[in-house]
């Protein structure tokens, strides 16, 4: 199964929001899974409720890895792991 990988590191902020959707977007069909690395203090609300949403309306199997830290709204975002898709790695 081919892989597209997705970093969040530092705050999260309306511009992460754009830059995911992007990435997203040029995965294209191939792309089955997402690979979700999260190293996060959180950030704005409203962008990681946005991320949240764009990974689980992407129809692809997401799977997180916590590399780090993952606070306040990030750990939201992890939420969107896939039951079972859920690494740390500290």
């Amino acid at each position: 199964m081919k892989e597209g990988h997705i970093w969040i590191k530092g705050a999260i902020t309306a511009e992460s929001n754009i830059i995911i959707r992007r990435q997203i977007n040029s995965f294209g069909e191939d792309v089955r899974k997402i690979i979700v690395h999260i190293d996060s203090h959180g950030g704005d609300v409203h962008a990681g409720n946005s991320i949240y949403n764009i990974l689980k309306s992407s129809g692809k199997k997401i799977e997180v890895l916590i590399e780090s830290e993952c606070q306040s709204i990030a750990t939201f975002i992890m939420l969107a792991a896939e039951s079972g898709n859920l690494k740390v790695t500290v």
